[in-house]
C-alpha cells in the first residue's frame, strides 16, 4: 500500500485519475483532490458539494471534473481549485418560492417511501440507495448505517435491541440489525419486501413480493411458516390478538393464525391490497384498497360495518384510529404514477363511518398521524407543506388549521412519527424532516 487517505464518509464512486492526480468524492458529498508523491500524496484542495449524497463515477475532460449527485444536479468543478464551474438539473425542472420542482415528480411515483420509526433516542429510516440509517432524535445526528442489498420501501420494525428490514428490487434478503451498532445479526432469505414488516411475541411477519406471507423467528432469522398467496403482498400485515392478516394483490385479505400459521378465512377486496395497511380499533378493521374503497370490516363475521359515503377517491395509504374517530387520507388524480390534482383528510365516525369533517390539500398518499393534544398531522402529496389541525373539528364539517410548515419538497408513501414531542417525516426530497 502506497498510501492512506482518510474521507469523511464512506466512498461508492470510482475515483478520477489524471497524470499525478487523484480525485476522490464520499458519499456525504465532499469531494477531495489528491496529488501523487513520493511520499505518498499531498491535499490540495476538499471541497464540500451539498447536503445530497454522490454515488455515480467521477469523470475528467481537461480541467474540469464531472459528476453528479443524488438530488439530480450534474457539477462541473474546476480540477485546479475545486471552484464550481456550473450546475445543472439533470432532468427538467422549475423553481416555486426559490424551491425546485421537478417535473417527472409531478406525475407521481414514489421514491423515497420509507416511514421513519422512532424508539430508544434514534430514528431509523430507510433510503432507495440501500442504506438503514439510525440518527440521534434530538439532533439529527448519524449515529450509524449499515448497507443492504437493494432498495427499502418500508420502514424499519424496532423490537427490543433489534431492527428488522426488507428491500426490494436487488437481493432477496431479510436483515436484523443491532439496535444499537447497527451490526448485522442476521439475514434470511425470503424475497423482495415492498412494505413493512410487523413483530408479536418474538415471531417477524413479513409481506413478500413473492406472493408469500412469511412468520420468521426474531432471535435466529428461521422459517416458521409461510403460506402462499396468489399475488404479491405489499403492506403492513395486521396483528389481532391471536391472528395475524396480511392483504394480497390478489384481491383478498387473509386472517391466520399467528402462531402456527393455519389458514382460518380470506375476504374478498374487490381491488389489490397496495400501500394502505390495515388497522384496527374498536374490535374492527378499518380497511383501506388500493383504488376507491374503504371499509370498516368485523374481523369475526367477515362482514362489512360500514363504507364512507365518499366517492371518487383513492384510498392507498394507512389511516388512522382515535377515540372513536377514523382518519382518512385520500388522493384525488389520475391515479398511481398519474398527476396528483388533489388531495384531502377526512375525520369519520368509527362506529357508522358518518363524515365529521374535510381538510382539502393535505394526506394523498402519505397517512396522518394523531397526537395526545387533539391535534392531528399530515403532510401532502400535492403540496410541500406539513400540516396540523385540530382534531375534533367545528362541527359544520370543517376544522382549523393550527399551523403549517414548508419543507422542500412533498411526500409520497412515508407517514409521520411522533416521539418525544417532536414529527418526524422523510420527504420526497431525500430529507428527514423533524418538526418541533
Amino acid at each position: 500500500m502506497d498510501f492512506e487517505y482518510n474521507t469523511s464518509d464512506w466512498i461508492k464512486s470510482r475515483p478520477a485519475v489524471d497524470d499525478n492526480n487523484v480525485y476522490v468524492a464520499s458519499m456525504d458529498g465532499e469531494v477531495s483532490k489528491l496529488e501523487l508523491t513520493k511520499k505518498g500524496y499531498k491535499e490540495r484542495w476538499k471541497k464540500k458539494i451539498g447536503e445530497h449524497f454522490i454515488y455515480g463515477e467521477l469523470e475528467l475532460k481537461d480541467d474540469n471534473l464531472l459528476f453528479a449527485d443524488s438530488d439530480l444536479y450534474a457539477y462541473c468543478l474546476n480540477t485546479k481549485d475545486g471552484k464550481i464551474k456550473w450546475r445543472h438539473s439533470v432532468i427538467k425542472s422549475f423553481m416555486i418560492d426559490d424551491y425546485r420542482v421537478l417535473t417527472d415528480q409531478i406525475a407521481g411515483g414514489a421514491y423515497y417511501e420509507s416511514k421513519p420509526t422512532a424508539a430508544q433516542g434514534k430514528v431509523f429510516i430507510g433510503t432507495p440507495s440501500g442504506f438503514v440509517y439510525a440518527v440521534d432524535a434530538e439532533t439529527g445526528e448519524e449515529k450509524w448505517k449499515f448497507e443492504v442489498g437493494g432498495a427499502i420501501s418500508g420502514a424499519p420494525v424496532i423490537d427490543g435491541n433489534k431492527v428488522y428490514i426488507g428491500t426490494e428490487g436487488g437481493e432477496e434478503d431479510f436483515y436484523c440489525l443491532d439496535v444499537n451498532t447497527g451490526n448485522l445479526i442476521w439475514k434470511q432469505l425470503v424475497s423482495w419486501v415492498w412494505g413493512s414488516a410487523n413483530v408479536s411475541d418474538g415471531l417477524v411477519y413479513v409481506p413478500g413480493v413473492d406472493g408469500y406471507v412469511y412468520c420468521l423467528e426474531g432471535e435466529t432469522g428461521a422459517i416458521v411458516w409461510r403460506y402462499r398467496t396468489e399475488r404479491s403482498t405489499c403492506s403492513e400485515p395486521l396483528i389481532i390478538g391471536e391472528h395475524v392478516y396480511f392483504g394480497s394483490w390478489d384481491h383478498y385479505l387473509y386472517k391466520f393464525n399467528k402462531k402456527t400459521g393455519e389458514y382460518i378465512w380470506k375476504y374478498q377486496l374487490s381491488g389489490g391490497s397496495d400501500s394502505g395497511s390495515p388497522i384496527s380499533g374498536e374490535g374492527k378493521i378499518f380497511l383501506p384498497v388500493g383504488g376507491g374503497t374503504f371499509r370498516c370490516l368485523n374481523p369475526e363475521t367477515k362482514t362489512v360495518e360500514w363504507t364512507p359515503q365518499l366517492t371518487g377517491k383513492m384510498y392507498n395509504v394507512t389511516p388512522g384510529y382515535h377515540d372513536g374517530n377514523v382518519f382518512l387520507s385520500c388522493l384525488n388524480g389520475r391515479g398511481l404514477g398519474g398527476i396528483p390534482i388533489g388531495a384531502e383528510v377526512f375525520n369519520v365516525n368509527a362506529s357508522n363511518g358518518e363524515l365529521n369533517w374535510t381538510f382539502n390539500g393535505g394526506g394523498g398518499l402519505t397517512g396522518p398521524v394523531i397526537g395526545d393534544n387533539n391535534r392531528v398531522y399530515f403532510a401532502s402529496t400535492v403540496t410541500p407543506y406539513f400540516y396540523c389541525v385540530d382534531r375534533n373539528g367545528n362541527g359544520d364539517g370543517t376544522t382549523n388549521l393550527l399551523w403549517k410548515v414548508r419543507m422542500d419538497n412533498k411526500v409520497e408513501e412515508s407517514v409521520p412519527a411522533i416521539y418525544n414531542g417532536k414529527i418526524y417525516i422523510l420527504n420526497s426530497g431525500g430529507y428527514l424532516v423533524c418538526i418541533k
